[in-house]
């Protein structure tokens, strides 16, 4: 499927393992780009091909993965600490 080119920022770009015929990367880069098409431009240049067996977002702005907690756990929590640790839902305007 074609995209429409767009204007992004990839921050870092590092594999962290290759074992034939699998690679994996970590990727620091703005919001709205596609990490799919970026594998897939990857294996184009290489004139291999590639694509994502995998894709897991670890941080989107503020949140990061490092700081949650197991579902399970969270319904062991006392209210009084599952509460510190509800990200309150601003209201938006009508």
């Amino acid at each position: 499927m074609e995209r429409a080119a767009r204007l992004i920022h990839v921050y870092n770009f590092k594999f962290s393992d290759y074992q034939e015929p699998i690679g994996r990367f970590r990727v620091a880069c703005t919001k709205g780009t596609y990490v799919r098409s970026l594998a897939h431009e990857l294996g184009q240049k290489l004139g291999c091909g590639a694509h994502l067996a995998t894709l897991r977002r670890t941080a989107s702005g503020k949140f990061d993965v490092a700081d949650s907690i197991e579902f399970e756990s969270a319904l062991d929590l006392p209210l009084s600490e599952l509460e510190k640790r509800v990200i309150p839902f601003l209201k938006l305007a009508v």
